[in-house]
Parts: structure tokens; C-alpha cells; sequence
């Protein structure tokens, strides 16, 4: 570590003493040049208040830490170690979560320090920003909190809301990944929730989960809202959950009406009743019905067929007794013997006989 340069400015009422301590950079060969006492980063004073981080007259680079701090390097550089770049542009919610998972490494007396190793991680035009918003918070959760105000979406609280309101699923699209939109949208209001806003007064996480529910239901295909009618889902994860049933009961009828075409086209075979068992019962009573109205309506054809028919009916059904055999001349080209007549034979003709009968 660089040496001390202490300036000493005496008056008639005290002595004042002002130490500037310099410490090198591992990213450059400049320092990095705090205003204060040289115990905050020395091992001599195991006592030091982590929780206040010294104002600093002049960025020319980044402290190194002193291994010899019982762990708390370690610690540190396993927590920025994974931490992606953050420019402006980048996604800000990323960023958080990965900040959020290099906290649970830290110790409380660990994020003063954390948070000055943490500049790093910016590009040139974000780290303006960011030394600003390091000059003004103590804890990582209000660094998360103002990098959100800074970098994230401007969107109010109601504008997510309504955006809720007119998503709809689409076609070909399954619930779950309905759901999965739906959630990113929830978790989006979440956040902002946090950072809310005048124009966001007035709503709640309740009345978000509320909204969120509502506007789900809404947006589904409308066969699965019919389904769904009549339940009463408690939160969001039940109503996605009902969804899920409705639709894989529907599928389910889908095959079953497939089947029926089958049957109607081809004859019931064995094995596709055989495959119709792993059904649920009441699917399994909607086949047999649809299978006793086919056999009600073969037996009364059956029936019709075998009831005795009157006139021309049964002319039709029976034909012609004296229809012509191969062979016979055709009575439609025929002339008649006895009226000369086309159209019939003699012994069909019904007109009287010119010829009286000898006996």
C-alpha cells in the first residue's frame, strides 16, 4: 500500500490534522484518493464502522482490498466475480438478480465495501450515474431500488395494468405459456410496485394479483372460459391451474369426438373401444350413450324393414312380379294382340275381347 502525506494547519484556537491516503489500483496505476483516516482500510482497527463509506475527493481507479481482512476479500471477490457489465441499454432486472445472489455471499459489515469494488462493473456513460447514486445510499437494497429509477422502464404502475388487460391467448398457444407472459407482466408490476410513484398511489400488491387474475381469465380462448365458469380461483396460481384442467379435458374430447367419426365411417372395432377405457368415467358414459343411440336406431330400421307395406310402396320396394326375365321380349316395344295397343301384352290388356269365345 502507498505511503501517508500528512499537512498540518495550526491556529491560536486547535490543531487540525487532515490525512489523505492513497491506494493503488489493480486496474491502472493511479489511486484511488479518500479523505479520512487511513485505519479504514488498515487491519489495525478490527472495530471500523463498514457501514459508512468515506467521501472521496478524486476517481483515478479502484482500491485494492488487503487480504489479511479475516475473509472478507474472499467474500467480496466471489461476490463480484459472476457479475455481468452493466452499460446503459442493459437489462437493469438482470443486473439486480445477479446483485441479489452476490448478497446472499455478503455479510451485513461486507456491502459498504461491496459497494465501492461494485463500480467495476459499469461502462464509461452508466458509471457517471452510478457514482452519483453510490454518494447517496448505504445498503445494497437501496442501490437496487435507485437503479431501477435510474435504468429501468418508465412505465407507471397503470400502464402495466392495462397492458395486462389486453393480452389474450393465442391462437395455437397453450395455457402455460399464456401463463408465462402473464407472470412476466405480473412480476414487471411487482417491481415497480416498489418504486411506486404519485401516479401509482393507491394500489397494492393485492389489488395487482387482483388485476392479474382477472385479466387472465379474461384473455383466455373462449372453450376454456366456458369451462371455467362457475369457479372461483383464491390466486392467480389456482386459476393458471384450472386452466391447465379445462384444456386438457378438451383435448381429450377432441380425441373422443375423433373416434366417433371413426366408428360412424368405419364400425366400432374393438380396439378403439379397448382404447376409449383410459378415459374417465364420464367420458366412458358419453361413449356408451353415443354407442346405445347407433344401436336404437339400427334396430328400428331393421324393424321398419321387416313391417308389411301396402300399394305402390310395396310395388316399389318388391318390383314387378312379372318382370321381364332374359330373354323375354320387352312389353314397353310389344304390341298388344288384342287392342293393338303398345305398352303391355295380351294378357295384361284390359280391354274386351273382339273375338267371342267358341265352346
Amino acid at each position: 500500500m502507498a505511503g501517508e502525506d500528512a499537512n498540518t494547519t495550526t491556529n491560536a484556537a486547535a490543531t487540525v490534522t487532515t490525512t489523505t491516503t492513497t491506494y493503488s489500483s489493480p486496474i491502472s496505476s493511479t489511486g484511488f484518493t479518500f479523505a479520512g483516516t487511513p485505519q479504514f482500510f488498515t487491519t489495525q482497527n478490527q472495530n471500523r464502522n463498514l457501514g459508512e463509506i468515506p467521501t472521496y475527493t478524486q476517481y483515478t481507479g479502484f482500491p485494492t482490498l488487503p487480504f489479511e481482512q479475516n475473509g472478507e476479500y474472499h467474500r467480496i471477490k466471489n461476490a463480484l466475480t459472476p457479475l455481468p457489465k452493466f452499460e446503459v441499454g442493459s437489462d437493469v432486472e438482470y443486473f439486480i438478480n445477479s446483485i441479489k445472489f452476490a448478497k446472499q455471499i455478503l455479510r451485513p459489515e461486507d456491502e459498504a465495501m461491496f459497494l465501492i469494488q461494485l463500480l467495476q462493473k459499469f461502462g464509461p456513460k452508466a458509471r457517471c450515474a452510478v457514482e452519483t447514486i453510490l454518494s447517496e445510499i448505504r445498503t445494497i437494497d437501496g442501490l437496487i431500488t435507485k437503479l431501477r429509477l435510474s435504468f429501468g422502464t418508465r412505465e407507471n404502475l397503470r400502464q402495466i395494468l392495462a397492458c395486462m388487460s389486453r393480452t389474450y391467448q393465442a391462437e395455437g398457444e397453450s395455457v402455460v405459456d399464456f401463463a408465462t407472459r402473464f407472470r412476466e407482466l405480473q412480476l414487471k408490476a411487482r417491481c415497480r410496485l416498489e418504486t411506486a410513484e404519485s401516479e401509482d398511489f393507491g394500489i397494492t400488491m393485492v389489488g395487482v394479483a387482483h388485476n392479474a387474475r382477472e385479466a387472465f381469465y379474461a384473455g383466455l380462448k373462449p372453450d376454456i372460459m366456458k369451462m371455467m365458469y362457475g369457479t372461483n380461483p383464491d390466486t392467480f396460481d389456482d386459476a393458471v391451474g384450472f386452466a391447465i384442467t379445462c384444456e386438457s379435458k378438451l383435448r381429450e374430447a377432441r380425441e373422443i369426438d375423433v373416434l366417433r367419426k371413426r366408428a360412424a365411417n368405419k364400425g366400432v372395432h374393438k380396439a378403439r373401444v379397448n382404447k376409449v377405457d383410459a378415459y374417465s368415467e364420464d367420458e366412458k358414459e358419453l361413449i356408451e350413450s353415443f354407442q346405445a343411440v347407433k344401436i336404437k336406431a339400427t334396430n328400428a330400421e331393421k324393424k321398419q324393414a321387416r313391417q308389411p307395406q301396402k300399394g305402390k310402396e310395396k310395388r316399389k320396394q318388391k318390383g314387378d312380379s312379372r318382370e321381364r326375365k332374359p330373354g323375354r321380349p320387352d312389353k314397353s316395344k310389344s304390341k298388344c294382340y288384342r287392342c293393338q295397343q303398345i305398352g303391355h301384352f295380351s294378357w295384361d290388356c284390359k280391354a274386351p275381347n273382339p273375338i267371342p269365345r267358341q265352346f
